[in-house]
């Protein structure tokens, strides 16, 4: 059975909402409608590119992470043109507030970098959840090419503790901050 992109959209919100049920502590991080959101401008997002350009997805290595609707897009595209258009179409989407653009111009990453930057993200935020007085919630973390990205909802100093946290982590060769400080 071929499925429309609505229902094919229908049927992926619904599973993360049944999915997202068993979240904690979502009254810290904007809630649990914020989280809601920010995966809908992601897919959003993605229905875009793939709609302008099959290729902007396929041929490249691109992550797009949304946090109370600013959006982070990281990863490696060949051209600086396919960079525009990315950055273009998610500035676009609705319900976007920022685009956040740390997209590198060069081939995709191996599977053997994106490995050690999905253990690097799993190091990373586990040094976050030991931090005291910090809502881990309402941080997300993704690692590209040994490069940390955290986004969210802090406070100067918070952002600085995490920023502190992720630079310890062995195999960070550079932190970047996405924070909106509160």
């Amino acid at each position: 059975m071929i499925l429309n992109n609505k229902l094919k959209r229908c049927l992926t919100i619904s599973a993360m909402l049944f999915s997202l049920t068993a979240v904690q502590g979502c009254s810290n991080s904007g809630g649990f409608s914020q989280l809601i959101d920010d995966e809908t401008i992601t897919l959003d997002i993605t229905a875009g590119l793939n709609e302008s350009d099959k290729q902007l997805l396929l041929n490249n290595n691109l992550h797009i992470l949304t946090n109370s609707s600013k959006v982070l897009l990281s990863g490696q595209v060949r051209t600086a043109e396919q960079r525009t258009a990315i950055v273009e179409i998610a500035a676009k989407t609705a319900s976007v507030e920022q685009v956040y653009n740390q997209i590198r111009l060069g081939p995709p990453i191996s599977f053997e970098r994106a490995s050690k930057d999905s253990w690097l993200t799993t190091k990373v935020k586990t040094s976050i959840i030991n931090l005291k007085d910090i809502e881990p919630l309402r941080v997300k973390v993704i690692t590209e090419n040994a490069e940390v990205f955290l986004i969210g909802q802090v406070t100067q100093d918070e952002g600085d503790r995490l920023a502190e946290a992720a630079r310890y982590v062995v195999g960070v060769d550079k932190v970047i901050k996405v924070f909106e400080y509160r």
